[in-house]
């Protein structure tokens, strides 16, 4: 069935169609994608303090993009675009459970650009989970890390394993 003029009221989706040409512009690649998680205690510090969360093993890594050695995202050349973005943090602090809030913050390129607070009634515990998605603009060769700030006395650690700190990063629309 040679189609010349496709009418909605004509096409038949129960038919079967032969195609031989080609689609451009149809779709396009979410890579570089990667996702890492911690498998190890990592030591955030004491209150207040601002510390760099490193995710130390990639689950998967399109591009090679993210570096498990110093948690960082960067843009490969030729890969700018719109990027997503969802952080899993679970500080928590193991001496005397007063944990009041839990600050996720993304840098690029070495400055802040946006954190997401979780705020707790005082003394509630030891563990507070904060979560945070984002769709930033990115350039190739831009980098993005991920920081936690965390209220409360006593040190604070990030959890290991897969459930409790996990990073997760990918293309959406390509520049």
């Amino acid at each position: 069935m040679a189609i010349t003029k496709i009418q909605s009221e004509s096409l038949n989706l129960a038919d079967t169609y032969d195609f031989t040409g080609t689609v451009t512009g149809a779709g396009e690649s979410n890579t570089p994608a990667f996702s890492a998680h911690r498998t190890s205690q990592q030591n955030l510090g004491s209150a207040g303090s601002i510390n760099k969360m490193i995710m130390n093993v990639e689950d998967y890594d399109t591009d090679s993009a993210y570096d498990t050695s110093n948690g960082r995202f960067t843009v490969p050349t030729g890969k700018g675009g719109k990027y997503h973005f969802d952080i899993i943090s679970n500080p928590f602090e193991i001496s005397n459970n007063s944990m009041t809030y839990t600050r996720t913050q993304i840098y690029v390129n070495g400055s802040n650009e946006i954190f997401g607070d979780i705020k707790y009634p005082s003394d509630t515990g030891s563990y507070h989970a904060g979560v945070m998605s984002i769709d930033i603009n990115l350039s190739a060769g831009d980098y993005v890390e991920f920081y936690s700030r965390i209220g409360a006395s006593g040190t604070h650690y990030l959890e290991g394993g897969k459930v409790y700190n996990r990073i997760t990063g990918h293309r959406v629309v390509s520049s």
